[in-house]
């Protein structure tokens, strides 16, 4: 049994995984809302790991079994128990390091969103190489700016995102200095 057949034959407790020769279809299904928690980055991790063992594997596509939620955020309850699992792919306890690694993964990673992508799930999607929203269902949202946190500035973030006093156009618009022809 190769890789891909074992991992289609439901080794996971939160994602479904259906294989189309060099392809992985991924359903998460973690309820509620399709929470990030230990049980959802411990499947996250062992698919990756397994995914990426397998050389006749070339692309992963995650959708959600939820039509309300692709992954709505992080579960706060429990965020050193997801830490930990996150730590068994990337070494270091850091959901930030786990998309990272998908980031750079030799895998095509592709999200097929329906629903509400916010927090972590906003950061999820982002760190697949291709983003497909359901102009319907689709609803993109970025909780940190409304508590006053920037989700640039934490301890994992990526290098070279702009932040800091030159942050390019974002910076400008920011500070309202965005003008035909200023700098």
């Amino acid at each position: 049994m190769n890789t891909a057949s074992a991992l289609a034959a439901g080794s996971f407790k939160t994602l479904t995984v259906r294989s189309e020769k060099a392809v992985l279809l991924v359903e998460i299904s973690a309820p509620p809302m399709n929470l990030l928690g230990p049980e959802l980055v411990r499947d996250l991790v062992s698919l990756i790991q397994h995914a990426e063992a397998d050389s006749a594997l070339r692309v992963l596509v995650f959708k959600s079994a939820d039509p309300d939620y692709f992954i709505s955020h992080v579960d706060v309850t429990r965020i050193k128990e997801y830490r930990e699992e996150a730590a068994k792919l990337t070494g270091e306890a850091s959901i930030a390091l786990l998309f990272r690694h998908l980031s750079a993964s030799r895998l095509v990673t592709i999200a097929q969103i329906e629903g509400r992508v916010r927090g972590a799930g906003s950061e999820f999607v982002l760190a697949c190489d291709m983003r497909f929203a359901a102009r319907e269902s689709a609803i993109f949202s970025q909780t940190e700016p409304a508590f006053r946190s920037d989700p640039r500035r934490g301890r994992h973030a990526i290098p070279g995102a702009p932040h800091g006093p030159r942050q390019g156009a974002r910076g400008h618009v920011e500070r309202g200095r965005l003008r035909r022809g200023a700098g």
